[in-house]
């Protein structure tokens, strides 16, 4: 019934809030100094069509494995040749410090 499957996308949606809120020690370092979320967002579609083209037809999950090999490399550079130094200019522009703030303890 669809109240069902609204029940089940409630849990997963919820599931995938509480998993991406969690404090991972061994991601921290890296999660802080690079962001390839936006890259992947931007070119995750437009890699999936010029595959679908390109390639012969394959189901969806060999579809996505070989999209994800191209858009990480993708993201990746997106990220360390456009957006950071873009973010970087707009900081220096702004005349704002490109470090992130010590955060403060509430007492």
């Amino acid at each position: 019934s669809p109240l069902t499957w609204f029940g089940i996308a409630l849990v997963a949606v919820t599931l995938a809030l509480c998993a991406g809120s969690l404090r991972l020690p061994a991601w921290a370092a890296h999660v802080q100094r690079h962001d390839y979320s936006y890259g992947i967002y931007i070119w995750h579609w437009p890699v999936i069509v010029m595959l679908r083209e390109v390639l012969p037809p394959m189901g969806p999950k060999r579809l996505t494995v070989v999209s994800l090999a191209v858009v990480i490399p993708l993201a990746m550079m997106s990220w360390h040749l456009v957006e950071r130094p873009s973010l970087r200019a707009v900081r220096r522009w702004l005349g704002k410090p490109a470090t992130r703030p010590e955060p403060v303890a509430v007492s």
